[in-house]
């Protein structure tokens, strides 16, 4: 148990080290500091040599910079009107070959933003905005366009991150890292769950724990998603119900997810399609996507590496639009989108 507890301990110090290191090198992009950026990336690199995230600022240093410069003259005040309208923020939707999503208002290069989820009617865009404390932020699109994003007050107080819209717009999930209520079960042995809160004609309604777990997502006809973490290190794929508002049954999936094993043993952020015929998930503690498709007997198809076929193996934490065109995911702090139609390829067997 010593040795246990010594080598946690120095994994947390090394964590927080680490966690310095990167917050300095994006700051000191975003202040104008060229030469600090590429000295912090380094050190981050030399204190991590297995930090995919600094090895590729490093490897594509000045064009990030660039960018930085020019999105830091362009930013908005929280909830500010962008002026920009339309659907998507506006964009032209992405083919096959990912693109930032909405770079200058939600993806910035020294912010940290992933896991993101918009409303059924494409009115609202709720993300995570990385940091200590992490923060879920929000984006609406009123009559003069979108707004720019906004801390949320339902998950205020605590670090919260990946929140999830249900299909009918009625309910948004989320993972809170506080202490669960009094009386439950902690399976999961940390100060951390799922909430939720009900749309309501004043906003969103209290939070309620609903259970443990990590990562909501749900498919059109209401069926729950989430990643089972009972087993630390290991993490599973699992459906659950709802009953009396709280988390029931935890069913984990099997099939082409479970041949994964023993080469990934922690698979997480399930995301079905719309209508639940395939779901994507990564298995690298927030990279690299694979696809299982569901077969007609229901079961999981063998799972499809995402990174063969135009996704970076750095990718993860991945959502679907819920009109089912577009994937999203998180790469190098940014978020990303793509059509869907490179995993409809993969079912049919086009190329």
């Amino acid at each position: 148990m010593k040795r246990i507890f010594q080598r946690k301990l120095a994994a947390r110090i090394a964590g927080v080290i680490l966690a310095l290191v990167v917050a300095s090198a994006a700051f000191a992009a975003n202040s104008g500091d060229r030469a600090g950026t590429k000295a912090n990336s380094k050190l981050s690199l030399e204190k991590d040599p297995a930090n995919k995230y600094a090895r590729r600022i490093l490897a594509s240093f000045d064009a990030y910079f660039e960018r930085a410069q020019v999105e830091r003259r362009n930013v908005f005040r929280p909830g500010q009107q962008t002026g920009v309208k339309g659907l998507y923020f506006g964009q032209t939707p992405p083919g096959n070959t990912p693109q930032v999503f909405a770079p200058g208002i939600v993806s910035l290069p020294a912010t940290g933003d992933y896991a993101c989820t918009f409303s059924p009617d494409g009115k609202e865009f709720y993300f995570t905005r990385g940091g200590n404390p992490q923060v879920i932020m929000v984006c609406r699109e009123e009559t003069d366009g979108w707004t720019a994003p906004a801390p949320v007050l339902f998950s205020a107080g605590f670090s919260a991150h990946e929140p999830h819209l249900t299909h009918d717009n009625q309910r948004i999930y989320w993972g809170w890292f506080r202490p669960i209520p009094p009386g439950e079960p902690n399976r999961q042995h940390m100060d951390y769950g799922i909430w939720a809160s009900e749309r309501t004609a004043d906003g969103w309604s209290a939070a309620k724990f609903v259970g443990q777990g990590m990562f909501v997502s749900s498919s059109s006809d209401g069926q729950i998603y989430v990643t089972d973490h009972t087993e630390l290190p290991k993490g599973f794929l699992a459906k659950v119900a709802m009953v009396n508002g709280r988390f029931v049954g935890f069913e984990r999936l099997r099939g082409g997810m479970d041949a994964l094993r023993p080469r990934f043993q922690n698979l997480a952020h399930p995301c079905p399609a719309p209508d639940g015929s395939y779901i994507v998930f990564d298995v690298e503690g927030g990279s690299h996507l694979f696809v299982c498709f569901r077969e007609p007997d229901g079961t999981w198809s063998e799972a499809i590496d995402l990174s063969l076929h135009g996704i970076d193996a750095l990718a993860g934490i991945a959502s679907i639009s819920p009109d089912g065109k577009y994937l999203f995911f998180g790469l190098n702090r940014d978020l990303y989108w793509v059509s869907t139609a490179i995993i409809e390829e993969l079912r049919t067997g086009e190329e």
